[in-house]
Order: structure tokens, then sequence, then C-alpha cells
């Protein structure tokens, strides 16, 4: 009885090892299923991600190709402005010029503390020597000196005294205008007074006449 009950209980206990084992083998079957199918997830989402950054790289790289070459074009732009609006502010060597202001300093050197030479009226013309940043050296009867280039034009200036004269003459025809108004508002007075005193007169004598017949 003893050996038949220690061969069912060895009969179980294999079973249960081997039941065990079966187990384990399934587990470790499904742990290998789950690692492979993490390890694909896995795999896809780095391949994604690599296509995803190549493309916006390549994206950048185009659109910084195209944006260089409206760079340059504005740079170029800028450039031309402005060595336009430096030719504009200089005068030609030889050139005329005419003085825009009165009492304009003719200066020895290029400075406002250097000597005056001359001091020039509004329309004088000089003639341009040469260009020294904001001065231009400048020859004025027999005189070389500089004077600021704001104060000069290469278009010509009325002087100041013409325009002096102009606004006196238009002054005085002003004043001869309401000289004439005036007189011929005597004239009309003076006619309407003298015409009234007729009619009076007039009326006086029929008056008398009246008064003798």
């Amino acid at each position: 009885m003893a050996n038949r009950y220690d061969d069912e209980t060895m009969k179980f206990i294999e079973t249960r090892k081997r039941v065990a084992h079966m187990r384990r083998e399934e587990a470790r079957r499904k742990r290998n299923i789950m690692i492979a199918i993490i390890a694909a997830v896995v795999v896809l989402v780095v391949v994604i991600a690599i296509a995803a950054t190549s493309c916006s790289c390549g994206g950048s790289k185009e659109e910084a190709t195209t944006v260089a070459p409206t760079t340059v074009e504005t740079t170029t732009v800028e450039e031309t402005t402005e060595e336009e609006t430096t030719e504009e502010g200089e005068f030609s060597e030889g050139s005329k010029a005419y003085v825009t202001d009165e009492g304009v300093r003719l200066r020895s050197e290029a400075s406002t503390d250097s000597d005056i030479v001359n001091e020039l009226s509004k329309g004088a013309e000089v003639t341009v020597i040469s260009n020294e940043e904001d001065w231009v050296k400048v020859k004025y009867e027999g005189d070389e000196g500089y004077i600021k280039g704001e104060f000069l034009s290469s278009e010509k200036v009325k002087s100041g005294s013409s325009s002096d004269s102009e606004d006196s003459n238009s002054d005085s025809s002003n004043d001869d205008q309401r000289t004439i108004e005036t007189r011929r508002r005597t004239i009309n007075s003076e006619t309407k007074k003298s015409s009234s005193n007729s009619s009076t007169k007039k009326r006086s004598n029929t008056n008398d006449k009246r008064t003798l017949y």
C-alpha cells in the first residue's frame, strides 16, 4: 500500500511539474511575441521620425535657396539708392551753383570755426571747385573758399534785391490804385452834390415865377 501511495504521489508531482513547465513555456512564448511587437513598433516610429526630419530639412534648404537671391537683390537696390543720393547732393566740378539765402559766409576752411573770406547774397553765382562731405569748395569773384552744401543750388535763385523791388513795386501799384479809387469816389460825390444843388435852384426859380405871375 505504501508503494502504491508513493507511485501515485510521484505521478501527481510529475504531472504538476509538466503542467508548470508548459505554463512557463507558454508565458515565455507570449513574452517573446510581445517583445517582437514592441520592437517592430519602435522601429516603425524611428523610421517615420527619420523620414519627417529629412523632409523638413529638404524644405528648409529649398526655402533658403529661394530667399537668398531676393536678399541679394534688395541689397543691390539699397546700394544703388545710396549712390543716387550721394550723386544728387554733390555738384560737378566746374559747374555753376547759386546761393539760396542771404548773408551766406564763404570760409577759408571747411569748418564753421575758420575765417570768413566773404559774405554772399541770395542768388550769387559761384563756380564749384570740389566737394568735401557737407562742404563745397567754390570760387567767387576771385576768392576761393568753402560753403555749406545746403546753401547752394544748381538752379538759379532770384536775388533778394529783385524780390524786394518787386514787393515795393507791387506796394506802390496798390497805393496808386487806392488813390485812383479815392479820387473817383470824391468826383462822384461832388457830381451828385452839384446835380442836387442845380435841381433845387430850378425848383426855387419856378416857385418864384409862379408867385410873380
